[in-house]
């Protein structure tokens, strides 16, 4: 269970990574929309799934947790979109075609210590593939927190009892998986 601080800060924390992928350039203030309070749905959409993927494991210890973090972040930031082109019928370039994708690695970069920093130009297939997956890593899990988001139900993370569906259990394994094998910068 998140503690008092914990969604406030995440929340400021992407809110802050998400403002610089577009102050840097990468992704084109020009052709992207952030609607922030979309990072609230993501930050809660975490710890909604990391509750429900906590009853997954048998054994507490595991030696995955920032993997998992990021995984998890990455599939709710699928699911809830906070960056949307603003004109869909002309999309220009990579970064509003990928805005989500690309904030969802500068996500997990901050939470892994990796390098992630996405360079359209020079990036490789494997960073494309990755982006790939992370935009087909939409949650079904989360279902029943949309269904309230879009009634305006409010609830707290502790009211919901969510079990991360079957059809999420290979999206969490290969990002996790993925986050795995990239090299560190500790």
């Amino acid at each position: 269970m998140p503690n008092s601080d914990q969604i406030p800060e995440r929340i400021e924390t992407f809110k802050l990574i998400a403002e610089d992928q577009i102050s840097s350039g990468i992704l084109p203030e020009d052709e992207v929309v952030l609607r922030a309070p979309r990072i609230e749905w993501v930050v809660t959409g975490y710890f909604l799934l990391n509750r429900a993927y906590k009853k997954l494991k048998i054994n507490d210890g595991h030696f995955t947790q920032d993997e998992k973090i990021a995984a998890l972040t990455c599939m709710s930031i699928s699911t809830f979109a906070p960056f949307r082109p603003i004109d869909r019928s002309n999309i220009k370039s990579i970064g509003a075609a990928k805005a989500n994708e690309v904030y969802a690695l500068a996500c997990a970069s901050t939470i892994l210590g990796a390098n992630l920093k996405f360079n359209f130009a020079s990036s490789s297939n494997m960073m494309f593939r990755i982006m790939d997956i992370i935009s087909e890593s939409v949650s079904a899990t989360l279902e029943p927190y949309i269904v309230d988001l879009d009634l305006n139900i409010k609830k707290k993370v502790s009211d919901y009892d969510l079990s991360i569906s079957a059809e999420d259990t290979l999206a969490i394994n290969s990002l996790i998986t993925i986050f795995e094998l990239l090299p560190r910068r500790r």
